[in-house]
């Protein structure tokens, strides 16, 4: 009768199939799996997007910017224009021109009958503020006239503003000054007003609107204070006042 028992120097039994299978599944089991290398192309593409991420990122981020510093000049801008009275009467007049041109330009605007001949130069002439009223637009010919710091303009030319209905149309045949110096339009006076209380300021913008005046339309005289007496002009200052308009 055999022993089951293994004596010294005998081997164990082993099974060849049994220790194959063991020896794979320990190495599936143990087996440290490691990421799979990139070569230089993916290496080179991940890169790329990268930079192109970060490009994007800089580019969304600097149009932003440019929105928020866009919409805070575009904010200061309408602050400096509305909170100043002198802005906002300057965009008021821009306004009212530009209408004025665009009306006239595309004909709406213009007398559909025949073209009335110009009104005839005026003489020149000091006036007191009672003779300036006779030149308010409802007399002869529709003159307009109008007193800027101590002188009288025609501004018949500008009817379309200083005239019957216009948007200054309180100026006609009136001393302007302090209206333009407060800009204000219904700030004129009935009676000779000596301006003896407005500031330096005002009176910087006053003399602005009378250059204005001056390259514009045609002077005629002074505007006389009560009890001043008017200058007697020839014909001969007419003349060369004339010729030196004409050559400006």
């Amino acid at each position: 009768m055999q022993s089951s028992r293994l004596l010294p120097g005998d081997e164990e039994p082993t099974n060849t199939c049994y220790q194959a299978g063991l020896s794979s599944l320990n190495r599936a089991t143990f087996r440290v799996k490691s990421p799979p290398k990139q070569g230089p192309r993916a290496s080179r593409r991940s890169e790329e997007a990268s930079v192109e991420r970060s490009h994007s990122t800089i580019m969304a981020d600097e149009g932003a910017d440019a929105v928020s510093i866009e919409e805070s000049f575009l904010g200061s801008l309408l602050k400096e224009i509305f909170t100043s009275p002198l802005n906002v009467f300057l965009l008021g007049v821009c306004t009212v021109l530009i209408y004025k041109i665009f009306r006239s330009s595309d004909g709406s605007g213009g007398a559909t009958g025949p073209v009335e001949p110009p009104v005839p130069k005026m003489k020149r002439q000091d006036m007191t503020l009672e003779q300036l009223k006779q030149y308010d637009g409802m007399g002869e010919h529709g003159r307009v006239c109008v007193a800027v710091n101590g002188k009288i303009f025609d501004v018949t030319r500008g009817t379309k503003f200083y005239g019957p209905g216009g948007p200054y149309s309180a100026f006609a045949g009136r001393d302007a000054t302090r209206a333009l110096a407060t800009f204000s339009v219904k700030d004129v006076k009935e009676e000779y007003d000596d301006l003896s209380d407005l500031s330096s300021m005002q009176m910087d913008s006053v003399r602005e609107w009378e250059m204005q005046f001056t390259e514009k339309y045609d002077y005629i005289g002074k505007f006389l204070k009560p009890g001043e007496q008017p200058t007697e002009y020839s014909d001969d200052e007419e003349t060369k006042d004339t010729k030196a308009k004409t050559d400006d």
